[in-house]
């Protein structure tokens, strides 16, 4: 009966020794694999939050666009008031000597009118 392990790879250790080394192997693992795993969800959670930016920056630019179109829509409308009339062909022939923004505000001004 055999009281020792006397095998080539286990010659001259401790069994018990050895259970432990695999244990602290496996559990070193883990932690690796548990790392790995939170630097990829940090990198999803980097992509989500650029991504989410990208969107909130083309539904403000959907919306500028849209005001845009409503502006154009009006300016170009068969307003039935002279004085309306007017006051679009006054806004058309400033257009060329004007900002953008002064020109928008401008057509919101008149619009409210």
């Amino acid at each position: 009966m055999k009281t020792y392990d006397t095998g080539a790879r286990t010659h001259g250790s401790n069994a018990a020794w050895k259970s432990l080394k695999g244990i602290v192997m496996r559990w070193l693992d883990r932690e690796r694999e548990i790392l790995s795993l939170r630097n990829a969800v940090g990198m999803m959670s980097e992509a989500r939050r650029a991504d989410a930016a990208e969107y909130d920056a083309m539904v403000a630019a959907v919306g500028q666009v849209r005001a845009d179109a409503k502006r154009l829509r009006w300016l170009t409308a068969d307003h039935a008031s002279p004085e309306v009339r007017e006051r679009v062909a006054q806004i058309l022939r400033s257009i060329p000597t004007r900002t953008t923004s002064g020109v928008r505000t401008d057509i919101d001004a008149a619009m409210r009118e």
